[in-house]
Protein backbone atom coordinates (compact mmCIF):
# COMPACT_ATOMS: atom_id res chain seq x y z
CA UNK A 1 0.00 0.00 0.00
CA UNK A 2 1.61 3.48 -0.85
CA UNK A 3 1.72 6.01 1.46
CA UNK A 4 -0.94 7.84 -0.70
CA UNK A 5 -3.35 5.18 0.26
CA UNK A 6 -2.12 5.09 3.74
CA UNK A 7 -2.99 8.78 4.34
CA UNK A 8 -6.31 8.40 2.53
CA UNK A 9 -7.36 5.76 4.85
CA UNK A 10 -6.17 6.92 8.04
CA UNK A 11 -7.89 10.32 7.65
CA UNK A 12 -11.10 8.25 6.48
CA UNK A 13 -10.71 6.52 9.76
CA UNK A 14 -10.47 9.69 12.02
CA UNK A 15 -13.03 11.20 10.24
CA UNK A 16 -15.28 8.49 11.21
CA UNK A 17 -13.91 8.01 14.63
CA UNK A 18 -14.52 11.74 15.01
CA UNK A 19 -18.50 11.63 13.63
CA UNK A 20 -18.90 8.65 15.80
CA UNK A 21 -17.42 9.84 19.31
CA UNK A 22 -19.52 13.21 18.53
CA UNK A 23 -22.84 11.62 17.65
CA UNK A 24 -22.60 9.26 20.52
CA UNK A 25 -19.80 9.24 22.49
CA UNK A 26 -20.03 13.21 23.42
CA UNK A 27 -23.38 13.04 24.90
CA UNK A 28 -22.55 10.50 27.50
CA UNK A 29 -19.07 12.44 28.57
CA UNK A 30 -20.22 15.82 27.95
CA UNK A 31 -20.86 16.68 31.26
CA UNK A 32 -17.14 15.63 32.35
CA UNK A 33 -15.55 17.08 29.66
CA UNK A 34 -17.29 20.45 30.80
CA UNK A 35 -16.24 19.37 34.10
CA UNK A 36 -12.48 19.38 33.17
CA UNK A 37 -12.30 22.45 31.24
CA UNK A 38 -13.82 24.20 33.94
CA UNK A 39 -11.23 22.10 36.98
CA UNK A 40 -8.37 23.27 34.18
CA UNK A 41 -10.01 26.90 34.35
CA UNK A 42 -10.32 27.52 37.98
CA UNK A 43 -7.27 25.45 39.21
CA UNK A 44 -4.72 28.51 38.90
CA UNK A 45 -6.95 30.90 40.77
CA UNK A 46 -7.50 28.31 43.70
CA UNK A 47 -4.20 27.59 43.82
CA UNK A 48 -3.15 31.56 44.13
CA UNK A 49 -6.11 31.96 45.80
CA UNK A 50 -4.51 28.98 48.01
CA UNK A 51 -1.13 30.65 49.22
CA UNK A 52 -2.80 34.34 50.17
CA UNK A 53 -5.96 32.63 52.22
CA UNK A 54 -6.03 30.12 55.08
CA UNK A 55 -8.32 28.45 53.68
CA UNK A 56 -7.91 24.69 50.51
CA UNK A 57 -8.53 24.67 47.00
CA UNK A 58 -12.12 22.57 47.58
CA UNK A 59 -13.48 25.74 49.56
CA UNK A 60 -12.53 28.22 47.16
CA UNK A 61 -13.35 26.07 44.32
CA UNK A 62 -17.18 25.49 45.83
CA UNK A 63 -17.03 29.50 46.36
CA UNK A 64 -16.44 30.02 42.82
CA UNK A 65 -19.02 27.78 41.72
CA UNK A 66 -21.15 28.99 44.02
CA UNK A 67 -20.83 32.78 43.13
CA UNK A 68 -20.66 31.64 39.06
CA UNK A 69 -23.60 29.90 39.41
CA UNK A 70 -25.54 32.45 41.13
CA UNK A 71 -24.73 35.08 38.96
CA UNK A 72 -26.14 32.65 35.87
CA UNK A 73 -29.08 31.81 37.62
CA UNK A 74 -29.92 36.06 38.41
CA UNK A 75 -28.89 36.45 34.71
CA UNK A 76 -31.19 33.40 33.47
CA UNK A 77 -33.94 34.69 36.04
CA UNK A 78 -33.77 38.47 34.81
CA UNK A 79 -34.10 37.48 31.07
CA UNK A 80 -36.67 34.30 31.76
CA UNK A 81 -39.08 36.83 33.23
CA UNK A 82 -38.88 39.20 30.99
CA UNK A 83 -38.91 37.20 27.74
CA UNK A 84 -42.07 35.19 29.21
CA UNK A 85 -43.73 38.18 29.98
CA UNK A 86 -43.54 39.12 26.46
CA UNK A 87 -44.34 35.66 25.24
CA UNK A 88 -47.99 35.87 27.28
CA UNK A 89 -48.32 39.60 25.70
CA UNK A 90 -47.83 37.94 22.11
CA UNK A 91 -50.56 35.11 23.04
CA UNK A 92 -53.19 37.58 24.85
CA UNK A 93 -53.02 39.75 21.38
CA UNK A 94 -53.26 36.74 19.03
CA UNK A 95 -56.75 38.72 17.57
CA UNK A 96 -55.20 41.89 17.33
CA UNK A 97 -52.39 40.23 15.02
CA UNK A 98 -54.44 38.51 13.38
CA UNK A 99 -56.78 42.02 12.53
CA UNK A 100 -53.60 43.35 11.30
CA UNK A 101 -52.40 40.27 9.25
CA UNK A 102 -55.94 40.39 7.28
CA UNK A 103 -55.10 44.22 6.68
CA UNK A 104 -52.11 43.71 4.82
CA UNK A 105 -53.13 40.44 3.19
CA UNK A 106 -56.12 42.84 1.95
CA UNK A 107 -53.30 45.74 0.93
CA UNK A 108 -51.39 42.81 -1.07
CA UNK A 109 -54.67 41.85 -2.47
CA UNK A 110 -55.48 44.92 -3.65
CA UNK A 111 -51.95 45.70 -5.20
CA UNK A 112 -52.09 42.40 -6.95
CA UNK A 113 -55.66 42.97 -8.42
CA UNK A 114 -53.84 46.62 -9.51
CA UNK A 115 -51.17 45.09 -11.21
CA UNK A 116 -52.41 42.20 -12.46
CA UNK A 117 -55.84 42.45 -12.98
CA UNK A 118 -56.66 39.13 -10.12
CA UNK A 119 -59.88 39.32 -8.37
CA UNK A 120 -58.61 40.79 -4.84
CA UNK A 121 -61.43 39.06 -3.13
CA UNK A 122 -60.97 35.86 -4.71
CA UNK A 123 -57.48 35.89 -3.57
CA UNK A 124 -58.44 36.99 0.19
CA UNK A 125 -61.41 34.58 0.33
CA UNK A 126 -58.39 32.02 -0.46
CA UNK A 127 -56.15 33.24 2.25
CA UNK A 128 -58.39 33.52 4.84
CA UNK A 129 -59.80 29.58 4.08
CA UNK A 130 -56.14 28.92 4.74
CA UNK A 131 -55.58 30.97 7.70
CA UNK A 132 -58.23 29.64 9.40
CA UNK A 133 -57.43 26.14 8.34
CA UNK A 134 -54.10 27.10 10.01
CA UNK A 135 -55.54 28.23 13.26
CA UNK A 136 -57.90 25.07 13.35
CA UNK A 137 -54.67 23.11 12.98
CA UNK A 138 -52.76 24.59 15.99
CA UNK A 139 -56.51 24.65 18.37
CA UNK A 140 -56.62 21.36 17.75
CA UNK A 141 -52.80 19.85 17.49
CA UNK A 142 -50.10 22.32 18.88
CA UNK A 143 -51.89 23.80 22.14
CA UNK A 144 -52.64 19.60 23.10
CA UNK A 145 -49.74 18.95 22.22
CA UNK A 146 -48.44 21.13 24.78
CA UNK A 147 -50.22 19.53 27.85
CA UNK A 148 -49.76 16.31 26.57
CA UNK A 149 -45.80 16.91 26.56
CA UNK A 150 -45.88 19.22 29.50
CA UNK A 151 -44.32 16.15 31.97
CA UNK A 152 -41.97 15.82 29.46
CA UNK A 153 -41.01 18.99 29.39
CA UNK A 154 -40.43 18.64 33.81
CA UNK A 155 -38.34 15.48 33.05
CA UNK A 156 -36.38 17.15 30.62
CA UNK A 157 -35.62 20.40 32.95
CA UNK A 158 -35.10 17.12 35.92
CA UNK A 159 -32.51 15.71 33.78
CA UNK A 160 -31.00 19.53 33.39
CA UNK A 161 -30.44 19.92 36.80
CA UNK A 162 -28.89 16.57 37.41
CA UNK A 163 -26.17 17.00 34.80
CA UNK A 164 -25.77 20.69 36.03
CA UNK A 165 -25.09 19.20 39.87
CA UNK A 166 -23.24 16.13 38.31
CA UNK A 167 -20.82 18.86 36.98
CA UNK A 168 -20.80 21.00 39.85
CA UNK A 169 -19.47 17.40 41.94
CA UNK A 170 -17.23 16.56 39.48
CA UNK A 171 -15.45 19.98 39.41
CA UNK A 172 -14.88 20.00 43.08
CA UNK A 173 -13.28 15.95 43.21
CA UNK A 174 -11.20 16.85 40.09
CA UNK A 175 -9.80 20.13 41.64
CA UNK A 176 -9.10 17.33 44.88
CA UNK A 177 -7.05 15.50 42.77
CA UNK A 178 -5.64 17.71 39.90
CA UNK A 179 -2.17 17.20 40.83
CA UNK A 180 -2.14 13.33 41.12
CA UNK A 181 -4.13 13.34 37.77
CA UNK A 182 -1.90 15.36 36.12
CA UNK A 183 1.07 13.12 36.97
CA UNK A 184 -0.96 10.09 36.24
CA UNK A 185 -1.67 11.18 32.67
CA UNK A 186 1.70 12.46 32.07
CA UNK A 187 3.08 9.18 32.66
CA UNK A 188 0.98 7.68 29.81
CA UNK A 189 1.71 6.97 26.36
CA UNK A 190 0.30 9.70 23.54
CA UNK A 191 -0.60 11.94 26.45
CA UNK A 192 1.69 14.85 24.91
CA UNK A 193 0.58 13.93 21.69
CA UNK A 194 -3.22 14.64 22.92
CA UNK A 195 -1.91 17.65 24.59
CA UNK A 196 -0.43 19.22 21.13
CA UNK A 197 -3.87 18.33 19.64
CA UNK A 198 -5.83 19.76 22.79
CA UNK A 199 -4.16 22.94 22.83
CA UNK A 200 -4.11 23.86 19.38
CA UNK A 201 -7.66 23.25 19.34
CA UNK A 202 -8.23 24.95 22.59
CA UNK A 203 -6.69 28.00 20.57
CA UNK A 204 -8.59 27.30 17.23
CA UNK A 205 -11.84 26.57 18.38
CA UNK A 206 -11.58 29.02 21.61
CA UNK A 207 -11.38 31.71 19.17
CA UNK A 208 -13.97 30.59 16.81
CA UNK A 209 -16.12 30.52 19.40
CA UNK A 210 -15.20 33.09 21.43
CA UNK A 211 -15.27 35.59 17.93
CA UNK A 212 -18.79 33.78 17.67
CA UNK A 213 -20.30 34.57 20.85
CA UNK A 214 -18.94 38.33 20.93
CA UNK A 215 -20.97 38.91 17.01
CA UNK A 216 -23.90 37.26 18.04
CA UNK A 217 -23.97 39.69 22.03
CA UNK A 218 -23.30 42.65 19.57
CA UNK A 219 -26.12 41.86 16.87
CA UNK A 220 -28.27 41.37 19.91
CA UNK A 221 -27.84 44.46 21.53
CA UNK A 222 -27.99 46.34 18.51
CA UNK A 223 -31.09 44.31 17.59
CA UNK A 224 -33.05 44.47 21.22
CA UNK A 225 -32.13 48.49 20.60
CA UNK A 226 -33.44 49.25 17.89
CA UNK A 227 -36.92 47.16 18.04
CA UNK A 228 -37.03 49.34 21.61
CA UNK A 229 -36.10 52.84 19.87
CA UNK A 230 -39.01 52.10 17.27
CA UNK A 231 -41.23 51.10 20.41
CA UNK A 232 -41.82 47.76 19.78
CA UNK A 233 -43.12 45.89 23.16
CA UNK A 234 -41.43 42.90 22.30
CA UNK A 235 -37.77 43.88 21.18
CA UNK A 236 -36.18 41.88 23.74
CA UNK A 237 -37.77 38.64 22.46
CA UNK A 238 -37.48 39.58 18.93
CA UNK A 239 -33.59 40.94 19.39
CA UNK A 240 -32.70 37.86 21.22
CA UNK A 241 -34.08 35.48 18.10
CA UNK A 242 -32.88 37.85 15.49
CA UNK A 243 -29.53 37.57 17.02
CA UNK A 244 -29.56 33.76 17.53
CA UNK A 245 -30.44 33.44 13.55
CA UNK A 246 -27.63 35.63 12.88
CA UNK A 247 -25.00 32.97 13.91
CA UNK A 248 -26.93 30.42 11.29
CA UNK A 249 -24.89 29.95 8.30
CA UNK A 250 -27.41 31.41 5.21
CA UNK A 251 -29.77 32.86 7.44
CA UNK A 252 -28.41 36.28 8.89
CA UNK A 253 -30.48 39.38 10.14
CA UNK A 254 -31.65 39.73 6.43
CA UNK A 255 -34.44 37.14 6.97
CA UNK A 256 -36.48 38.69 9.40
CA UNK A 257 -35.64 42.43 8.44
CA UNK A 258 -36.37 42.79 4.73
CA UNK A 259 -39.40 40.95 4.67
CA UNK A 260 -40.51 43.04 7.72
CA UNK A 261 -39.06 46.46 5.57
CA UNK A 262 -41.19 45.12 2.58
CA UNK A 263 -44.38 44.53 4.71
CA UNK A 264 -44.24 48.15 6.22
CA UNK A 265 -44.06 49.42 2.24
CA UNK A 266 -47.08 47.40 1.54
CA UNK A 267 -48.67 49.65 4.18
CA UNK A 268 -47.17 52.86 3.17
CA UNK A 269 -45.36 52.80 6.30
CA UNK A 270 -42.16 53.88 4.99
CA UNK A 271 -41.13 55.12 8.38
CA UNK A 272 -40.70 51.90 9.66
CA UNK A 273 -39.62 50.30 6.32
CA UNK A 274 -36.34 52.66 6.12
CA UNK A 275 -35.75 52.23 10.10
CA UNK A 276 -36.20 48.00 9.64
CA UNK A 277 -33.40 48.40 6.55
CA UNK A 278 -31.18 50.35 8.59
CA UNK A 279 -31.10 48.25 11.47
CA UNK A 280 -30.48 45.44 8.80
CA UNK A 281 -27.35 46.50 7.36
CA UNK A 282 -26.36 48.33 10.92
CA UNK A 283 -26.28 44.40 12.35
CA UNK A 284 -25.09 43.19 8.68
CA UNK A 285 -22.25 45.32 8.86
CA UNK A 286 -21.28 45.01 12.27
CA UNK A 287 -20.71 41.36 11.75
CA UNK A 288 -19.02 41.88 8.11
CA UNK A 289 -16.17 44.20 10.49
CA UNK A 290 -15.89 42.12 13.79
CA UNK A 291 -15.69 38.67 12.00
CA UNK A 292 -12.28 39.55 10.24
CA UNK A 293 -11.18 41.87 13.28
CA UNK A 294 -11.91 38.83 15.58
CA UNK A 295 -10.79 36.19 13.54
CA UNK A 296 -8.39 37.15 10.89
CA UNK A 297 -6.56 34.01 9.49
CA UNK A 298 -6.46 32.27 12.73
CA UNK A 299 -9.30 29.43 11.70
CA UNK A 300 -6.36 29.28 9.16
CA UNK A 301 -9.88 28.30 6.65
CA UNK A 302 -11.82 30.33 4.51
CA UNK A 303 -15.00 31.75 5.15
CA UNK A 304 -17.28 29.46 2.85
CA UNK A 305 -15.51 26.79 4.18
CA UNK A 306 -16.62 27.53 7.70
CA UNK A 307 -20.21 28.49 6.73
CA UNK A 308 -20.40 25.10 4.82
CA UNK A 309 -18.94 23.03 7.70
CA UNK A 310 -21.73 25.06 9.80
CA UNK A 311 -24.19 23.95 7.38
CA UNK A 312 -23.43 20.27 7.27
CA UNK A 313 -22.62 20.27 11.14
CA UNK A 314 -27.01 21.44 11.18
CA UNK A 315 -27.59 18.82 9.09
CA UNK A 316 -26.01 15.78 10.55
CA UNK A 317 -26.27 17.52 14.34
CA UNK A 318 -29.09 19.61 14.85
CA UNK A 319 -28.69 22.74 16.41
CA UNK A 320 -25.69 21.98 18.05
CA UNK A 321 -24.10 21.45 14.84
CA UNK A 322 -23.16 25.19 14.41
CA UNK A 323 -20.74 24.31 17.51
CA UNK A 324 -19.96 21.01 16.62
CA UNK A 325 -19.47 20.56 12.73
CA UNK A 326 -16.41 23.73 12.69
CA UNK A 327 -15.40 21.82 16.25
CA UNK A 328 -15.43 18.36 14.51
CA UNK A 329 -13.65 19.84 11.33
CA UNK A 330 -10.77 21.01 13.59
CA UNK A 331 -10.41 17.61 15.56
CA UNK A 332 -9.81 15.86 11.85
CA UNK A 333 -7.27 18.74 10.82
CA UNK A 334 -5.24 18.68 13.86
CA UNK A 335 -5.13 14.99 14.62
CA UNK A 336 -4.11 14.77 10.48
CA UNK A 337 -1.33 17.20 11.36
CA UNK A 338 0.03 16.12 14.28
CA UNK A 339 0.49 12.10 12.97
CA UNK A 340 1.50 12.87 9.27
CA UNK A 341 3.60 15.84 10.27
CA UNK A 342 5.38 14.37 13.07
CA UNK A 343 5.74 10.99 10.51
CA UNK A 344 7.16 13.50 7.67
CA UNK A 345 9.54 15.02 10.33
CA UNK A 346 10.69 11.72 11.07
CA UNK A 347 11.32 10.87 7.34
CA UNK A 348 13.08 13.94 6.91
CA UNK A 349 15.39 13.31 9.90
CA UNK A 350 16.65 10.06 8.21
CA UNK A 351 17.04 11.22 5.09
CA UNK A 352 21.40 11.27 4.77
CA UNK A 353 22.74 14.54 3.97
Amino acid sequence: MTDKAKKILGITGITLAVYLSMKYLLPAVAPFLIAFLLARWIYPLADRMEKKMPVNKGLITLGILLAGTAAVLAAGWFLGTRICEQIRGVVAHLEYYKTQVNEIAWSCCRQVESAFGVDGGEVMLFLEQNMDRAQEHIQNYAVPGLVQYSIEYVIGFLKILGIFFLIFVAVLLIIKDYDAIRDKLQGCRGYQRMVNIFERLWKLGGAYLKAQMIIMLVVTVICVAGLWMLGNPYALLAGILIGILDVLPFIGTGTIFIPWALLCVLRSDFFHAAAYFTLFLVANTTREYLEPKLLGDKMGMYPIVIALVVYAGLYIFGVSGVILGPVSLLIVLECVRELWGETQQGEKSKRPE
